[in-house]
């Protein structure tokens, strides 16, 4: 069994350099959630100078609809457990960015609080978002297409049994549709 190495400290400098330059957002919260520090991705990803928002609220920078969902996520964090979900945050005070935010708590001598770790999904999303939407809808048209409604469907008749209630559905029947279909697709 090998013996623990202790571990190499970085220099101060270095660090700075390493958080200057990360990708995603790294902000560092007191226990009532204020950004006491923020690396400069934010002004690149959300548009937000890193001076502007230290000292404001985290959750200003939070789509109004996430707030629930990111103080759910921010309680979650335990000494040892992260916190995690998929959130949006607000770029440039009005657009929308979709993130994964893991959120660690701090026990320290000041008292405690967050390290929050955003990483931009926006473009996994909108993929997610454009597949959804061509195997549930036409090329053509894009109306609904037949998978959409058997889903439909089948999402209103287990309601309905739930619900114990009736319902009917009226099925119609065009004489040579399939000309026009065969000819338009």
């Amino acid at each position: 069994r090998q013996s623990a190495q202790p571990i190499a400290l970085l220099p101060e400098e270095r660090i700075q350099r390493l958080l200057h330059d990360a990708f995603d957002i790294i902000a560092v919260l007191d226990p009532e959630l204020a950004v006491r520090y923020i690396t400069p991705a934010v002004a690149r990803l959300l548009g937000v100078g890193p001076r502007t928002i230290v000292g404001h609220s985290w959750l200003e920078l939070v789509h109004p609809d996430d707030r629930i969902a990111v103080r759910t996520t921010i309680r979650s964090a335990t000494p040892g457990r992260n916190g995690r979900s998929e959130v949006r945050l607000l770029a440039d005070g009005a657009s929308e960015r979709y993130f994964e935010i893991t959120v660690s708590r701090i026990s320290d001598e000041d008292g405690g609080g967050f390290t929050v770790s955003c990483h931009d999904i926006t473009r996994r999303f909108e993929l997610e978002t454009q597949l959804k939407h061509q195997a549930f809808h036409d090329a053509l048209t894009g109306l609904y297409n037949r998978r959409a409604f058997e889903d439909r469907l089948g999402q209103f008749l287990s309601n309905a049994v739930s619900d114990r209630t009736q319902h009917a559905l009226l099925y119609i029947d065009l004489d040579q549709f399939k000309i026009v279909n065969d000819a338009c697709g």
